[in-house]
């Protein structure tokens, strides 16, 4: 798998930096009393792969939690222009479902969308079922393991088209010095369960530290590896991001 992952060690090493803002303190974060949790982000991204390029980003990402449910809502964008002429155009927006049986297990129902013309798809959606593994649960660290399977539809920039049934597994890692601030893993790995030689590949890596009670500085390192891209384009994009996540 050709990733690059010397790249993938940069923020691991940027937690270096981070790491004193939070103080250290000793006792466990504590969990909010709200219901519900909204965060925004707007920051500077740098694209390296299918794109080279430096732009703007934003996004964000609702959560609403009642008795053994939880649903959540996240969107992104990507999106540049040179002298009138597009130069990044990428989407992603997903809503899911998590329905807790105990303290240590919980289902998931999900679907995605996903648009990137300049790495040769204009459209894919994703459907995923599947389970979850509190793995790890201490009062700064918190490993969750998720396995499922799903249908993905893709339709190329040439309208083609490729469907076919995916599995799925992830680990979300997260290493809190304070409540709201934090280093977080997510990484998936979407198997096609039709023609073994095409997976993909998805790495975000973040750290956040608060600057007030709402705003806080987070840096973002984004990776999307395809086995198979559509022909003529790269099998990897990268994205690093720098700027400000807003909470509420």
């Amino acid at each position: 798998m050709p990733l690059n992952f010397r790249r993938l060690t940069l923020p691991v090493a940027l937690a270096a930096f981070v790491a004193p803002l939070a103080r250290a303190q000793d006792k466990a974060p504590a969990d909010s009393a709200k219901p519900y949790t909204f965060t925004a982000n707007l920051g500077l991204a740098m694209v390296s792969g299918n794109t080279k390029l430096t732009t703007v980003s934003a996004g964000d990402q609702f959560t609403y939690k009642t008795g053994a449910w939880k649903f959540t809502q996240l969107f992104a964008l990507l999106y540049g222009k040179n002298d009138s002429v597009e130069t990044a155009n990428q989407w992603a927006a997903g809503v899911r479902a998590d329905y807790a049986l105990s303290k240590r297990w919980a289902l998931y129902a999900g679907v995605r969308f996903d648009r990137n013309p300049f790495a040769g798809f204009k459209q894919r959606y994703g459907e995923n079922v599947g389970a979850i593994w509190n793995a790890l649960v201490a009062p700064k660290d918190k490993i969750d393991l998720e396995a499922g399977f799903g249908l993905t539809q893709q339709r190329s920039t040439t309208d083609s088209s490729s469907d076919y049934p995916n599995g799925r597994g992830a680990l979300i890692y997260r290493h809190s010095w304070t409540e709201k601030t934090y280093f977080q893993e997510a990484a998936e790995a979407l198997p096609d369960l039709k023609t073994s030689n095409n997976l993909r590949v998805n790495s975000l890596t973040e750290l956040v530290a608060p600057i007030s009670s709402a705003v806080g500085m987070r840096l973002a390192y984004l990776v999307q590896y395809d086995e198979m891209p559509e022909p003529g384009f790269k099998t990897t994009d990268q994205t690093l991001t720098a700027g400000l996540q807003f909470s509420f």
